[in-house]
This record gives C-alpha cells, sequence and structure tokens, in this order.
C-alpha cells in the first residue's frame, strides 16, 4: 500500500461470523467504510459500520433484525512484532505485506451489540406513556418506609402462623 490515504468499503455477512466460535451473531448485513492513512511509521484506520445484524430476544426467543451504527480509530504501530497494546493501539511487523481487518472489524460490532437483547415489540412494552423509556423495571434501592413496623394483619406469612397455631 503507498503512502498517503485510501478509502475502502467492505460487505460484512455470515461468513465474518462464522468464523469465530461461540458468536452471538450468525447473520448481519452491515458496509465498512474504511479510511487508511499509512506513513512511514503508522497506519491509522477510521472504520464507520453500519447495517443490521441477527439477534435472539432475551425474554421470548425471537429473532429480530437490530440496527448497529459504530465508529472507531485504531493505530498499527511498524515496529518489530505483533503485540496489541491497547484496544485501539496495535503493533505489527515492519514488512508486513497484507492485514486482515476482519477481528477488528468483529470487535466493534460485538461490542455494539446491546446489554439487554430485546425484540422491538417487547421493547415497546417497557417505555412510558410518554415514549421517553423511563419506566423503572427493577430496582435494589430500599424504600423510606422499611423502618416503620410493618402491620401484621397485612403480612401474609402471619395468616400461615395463625393456622398453624390452631393445629
Amino acid at each position: 500500500m503507498p503512502l498517503g490515504k485510501t478509502q475502502q468499503t467492505f460487505g460484512i455477512h455470515a461468513d465474518l461470523f462464522g468464523r469465530f466460535p461461540y458468536s452471538p451473531i450468525s447473520k448481519g448485513a452491515l458496509v465498512a467504510d474504511v479510511q487508511l492513512e499509512k506513513s512511514e511509521t503508522l497506519l491509522v484506520v477510521k472504520a464507520a459500520i453500519s447495517g443490521t445484524i441477527e439477534l435472539t430476544c432475551d425474554r421470548t426467543d425471537q429473532l429480530f433484525d437490530e440496527p448497529i451504527t459504530v465508529v472507531e480509530r485504531v493505530v498499527f504501530q511498524f515496529g518489530s512484532q505483533e503485540v496489541e497494546h491497547t484496544e485501539h493501539l496495535f503493533e505489527i511487523p515492519s514488512g508486513i505485506a497484507q492485514l486482515s481487518l476482519a477481528e477488528l472489524f468483529y470487535n466493534m460490532i460485538i461490542t455494539s451489540i446491546p446489554m439487554k437483547k430485546l425484540h422491538p415489540d417487547v421493547r415497546h412494552q417497557y417505555h412510558d406513556q410518554d415514549g421517553e423509556g423511563n419506566l423503572l423495571i427493577y430496582t435494589t434501592a430500599t424504600n423510606d418506609h422499611d423502618d416503620e413496623p410493618a402491620d401484621p394483619s397485612t403480612n401474609p406469612f402471619s395468616q400461615l402462623l395463625k393456622l398453624k397455631n390452631l393445629n
């Protein structure tokens, strides 16, 4: 590759995800727009990936398409060995003839998957009336009223204790 900037576009499909065992993604239709800037000591890769991936809903086990958009900048420094310094800085041998971006693309896509994979139909059930999605589903916060003694007549276990004492 000559010194300077070049622009490339890559299609990302199921064959990429099949290369990685235990991948949570099996299908996808994505496009990676990549700008490569090569100097004598560095190769800077700016990648923008967008498209959809097929995920399985955590609640219903239904398959659905999730839109993905991710942009990252990764620097490859020419050196004597292949070393990953950080997730955005790699050292590669100076005389390398080819550089596969498949693992880089895969990691970019995998890290953009939402923690909760919810089908769009299920996702809409959890939005509040305003559509802002502020509905509280679960909390570990304590209630301010916990310091007050509970009314024993409303405790369901007190009813069981009464039945036990009758026998």
